[in-house]
Parts: structure tokens; C-alpha cells; sequence
């Protein structure tokens, strides 16, 4: 009777398995008309400022109200989050097609989010400010920016145009985080941010929009669109798949001899 030998085929194929990431990726153009996969965050919607969602020319509007107390509820806010999956490495990309410009605001994504509610949101936000015209990288924690998570992390002021489309990318793998933003029609690199921060490990992802004042009246409004997530796997991962297939290599060089 033989001895039993496994195939270091089968084995690679089931160490693959079990160390490979299951890969949750996802996209939306939101021609559909509908933000069915998206869970809204409306932290002023008791207080009547409820988040208005739309879908103008194909594309995807969030739109806080004015706070009723910025004093107290702090200022118009608004966003959506995909709910279904939670991301600790990933890369995401999508466009800005237009915002108001009635007061500054931030519109941006977030990562790694947890708790999204009045006062309990934590995460990372990645995105403009329109009061400076400067893409950042930021914690959030309490709802609150705790600003850049490095030196790095911010851009010089940006010359925007609220007509123009801008695509934007913000990534993440491990404590290490990146972002950048090209104007959509012509591809050209406007600015690139990058930093470190390792508070949050993994969370859902979103878009989001907030005055950037605490005025009476002062709203919030951007429309995005194209919005791709991509799952990324740690570099342990691919490093030890990696091995493991230089090992089924070298068994069957010694085979065919």
C-alpha cells in the first residue's frame, strides 16, 4: 500500500482559502434612481433637519437643512452609509459633480465608521473644505474632526469651481491612509494627501456633507456619483499565498526530474 501524500496543489488551494480575504466590493452609478443599499445618517432629522436624498441627472445629492440650534446640535449634517459590509482596508474612489456654494461646507467620504448618530460617530473622513479650498484626511470622533492626521494629510488651498466634476480616491491599508483629487474632464492631479492613524481598524463607508459654520441658515449640499470600493488585503496576506505558491513551484521542478 502507498504511503498517503498530499498535493501541494490542493494544499495551496485551501491555505489560499482560508488567508485571501473575501473580497466585498461594490459600485453604483445611482442611474437606478435609488440609494436602496445606503442606510441615511440624519443626526437633526427628531429636530426637523432631517438629510433630503436625490438623484439630479444621475447622480446622487445629499442636502442637510439648516440646524434648528448650531449652538447646541451642532451645524447641518447629513450623509449615507453602506451598511452591509463593514471595510477595514480598502480603496474608494468617486466624483464630485457639484455643491453649494451658499456657506462653506465639507463634502467628503468616510472609512472605517462605527456608531454613526448625534454626537457618536467615529471614523475618518476624507474629503474638501470649502472654506479653505483643501483636500484633508481627518479623525472623526463624536461627530467631531479631530483635524489631520499628519503633517502631510492636508493640501495647499485648491482654486475649485462648483460647475466643474472632480474624481477623488481616498485608500487606507493598515495605519497608513491616502487620498487625492484630479479634475474629472481633463485627469489632471489637483492634489494628493497621505497620513497615519491606527484608532480605527475597520467600519462602513459613506458619503457625507456638513456646514462648516455654526451661522444660523448655514446648509450643506453636494451631488456625488461613480462610486467604486474596492476590498484591499493586508500585504501578509499576499506575501504568505505568495510563498506558498514558490513552494508548489519548487515541488513540481523536482517531480518532472
Amino acid at each position: 500500500m502507498k504511503p498517503f501524500v498530499t498535493n501541494p496543489l490542493i494544499v495551496l488551494a485551501a491555505l489560499a482559502a482560508l488567508t485571501a480575504p473575501a473580497l466585498a466590493d461594490y459600485s453604483n452609478d445611482f442611474t437606478s434612481g435609488s440609494d436602496a443599499d445606503f442606510t441615511h445618517y440624519s443626526p437633526l432629522q427628531g429636530f426637523g433637519a432631517g438629510g433630503v436624498y436625490s438623484f439630479p441627472g444621475g447622480g446622487y445629492s445629499i442636502s442637510a437643512p439648516a440646524s434648528p440650534a448650531p449652538g447646541a446640535l451642532g451645524p447641518a449634517r447629513a450623509g449615507s452609509f453602506l451598511t452591509s459590509q463593514t471595510y477595514g482596508n480598502f480603496d474608494i474612489s468617486y466624483d464630485i459633480l457639484s455643491y453649494s456654494t451658499a456657506n462653506a461646507q465639507f463634502m467628503g467620504v468616510f472609512g472605517r465608521v462605527s456608531t454613526p448618530g448625534l454626537g457618536t460617530l467615529n471614523g475618518y473622513a476624507m474629503g474638501l473644505d470649502t472654506t479653505t479650498g483643501q483636500l484633508f484626511i481627518s479623525r472623526v470622533q463624536g461627530e467631531q474632526s479631530l483635524g489631520p492626521i499628519g503633517p502631510a494629510a492636508v493640501s495647499a488651498a485648491l482654486t475649485l469651481t462648483p460647475a466643474d466634476a472632480y474624481s477623488l480616491s481616498f485608500s487606507a491599508v493598515g495605519s497608513a491612509f491616502t487620498g487625492s483629487i484630479r479634475d474629472k474632464t481633463t485627469g489632471t492631479l489637483l492634489a494628493s494627501v497621505s497620513g497615519t492613524d491606527s484608532t480605527y481598524a475597520s467600519g462602513e463607508i459613506g458619503f457625507g456633507v456638513a456646514a462648516q459654520t455654526f451661522g444660523a441658515g448655514a446648509t450643506a449640499e453636494a451631488t456625488f456619483d461613480n462610486l467604486s470600493v474596492t476590498a484591499v488585503p493586508e500585504p501578509a496576506d499576499w506575501s504568505l499565498i505568495a510563498a506558498g505558491g514558490l513552494g508548489v513551484f519548487a515541488w513540481m521542478r523536482r517531480r518532472s526530474k
